[in-house]
């Protein structure tokens, strides 16, 4: 297997995604990685990969931490100043100075996040439409024309239009929803809590709505696509069999030949295609999750000190980031069962 060639591949654009992804944490370029994965001589260390992702955990983490510390402090600050003087008088004052002090920082925390979310989704894109074609040519090498023909354009679909849903809907109220948490926690106002159940469920029905047509269509595509490459390969193959004076035989089977190398082109094509997806969405994911993780510890050790409204205040900061979490994460995973199944739809 050592003579499977990928320099025909044009994997410029993705090559291009794949160095801005890797930069800091994998030296070797997309074509070292696509020549090993088609020789078979690529393996993985899963202790290494445990390792590293367990550093970008606990790197992450420790930042989240450390942007939230400013919040405990505040909130023991209105703790003290709540226990020396009297709320009705300039205690009162001193401590919603204090308050919106945490506020600011809890409102620069989850706009930072927005807008990973927001970059992380283009990055996904980006990706999307630069392997979509090269997946298209080794698939078709390989004998799935159907897969082939429908891979560019359901990845267009994902890219343009699911994408932006979650980018321009999904986001948007989970930016919404932040901004009730922050007015709401301040004023303790009834109506805003409402008003930020009623978008965290908007969040919810939204994706799950995107969801279940995203997986019609996608079981419907890998049904047809299935069938109709098994169909039009047998028929090639039949084709030339008996079509064939004398040779017919022989070009049969050497059609089986140049499908199974086609075929190891199109499986490394594919798993390089998942790693990609995988690694441009691990960081930003992991970034998020720890974040909201860090909000709900923070809640909890602010929930001792005496003042309600900042444990209530990170623990619908922790809710916003979830949403964030799952907007990213939905369209990574639609992304990569994309790929999954245009990898396998042909066997």
């Amino acid at each position: 297997m050592s003579d499977i060639d990928i320099s025909g591949l044009d994997i410029g654009a993705w090559e291009a995604q794949w160095d801005a992804i890797m930069a800091q944490s994998y030296s070797g370029t997309l074509t070292n990685l696509l020549d090993e994965l088609a020789s078979g001589n690529f393996s993985l260390d899963p202790d290494q990969v445990w390792r590293f992702i367990l550093a970008l955990f606990s790197d992450a983490l420790k930042n989240s931490v450390f942007s939230y510390i400013a919040i405990i402090a505040v909130a023991f600050i209105c703790s003290v100043i709540g226990i020396i003087s009297p709320s009705d008088s300039a205690g009162g004052a001193g401590a919603f100075v204090c308050f919106g002090m945490g506020t600011a920082i809890a409102a620069k925390r989850l706009a930072s996040l927005f807008a990973l979310a927001v970059s992380t989704i283009s990055l996904l894109c980006g990706c999307m439409d630069a392997i979509a074609p090269v997946l298209s040519i080794v698939i078709a090498a390989s004998g799935g024309t159907g897969t082939a023909a429908a891979i560019t354009p359901l990845a267009a679909f994902l890219s343009g239009t699911v994408a932006s849903i979650f980018k321009n809907a999904v986001l948007p109220v989970c930016a919404a929803a932040g901004v009730c948490a922050l007015l709401g926690a301040a004023a303790a106002d009834e109506k805003l809590e409402h008003m930020f159940k009623l978008l965290k469920s908007f969040i919810r029905w939204l994706s799950g709505a995107v969801f279940t047509v995203y997986f019609g269509i996608l079981a419907a595509w890998g049904l047809s696509t299935k069938a109709s490459d098994s169909v039009a390969v047998k028929s090639a193959k039949y084709a030339l069999d008996k079509g064939v004076p004398i040779v017919g035989g022989a070009m049969s089977g050497t059609m089986d030949s140049v499908l199974a190398s086609a075929g190891l082109i199109k499986n490394a094509a594919g798993t390089a295609a998942l790693i990609t997806i995988a690694a441009a969405a691990a960081l930003p994911l992991i970034t998020i999750g720890c974040s909201a993780l860090a909000a709900r510890g923070t809640a909890a050790i602010c929930g001792f000190m005496g003042d309600k409204r900042t444990p209530n205040l990170m623990e619908r900061t922790a809710d916003v980031a979830n949403g964030l979490f799952a907007a990213v994460s939905a369209v990574a995973v639609m992304f990569m069962l994309t790929v999954g199944l245009a990898f396998v739809s042909f066997e």
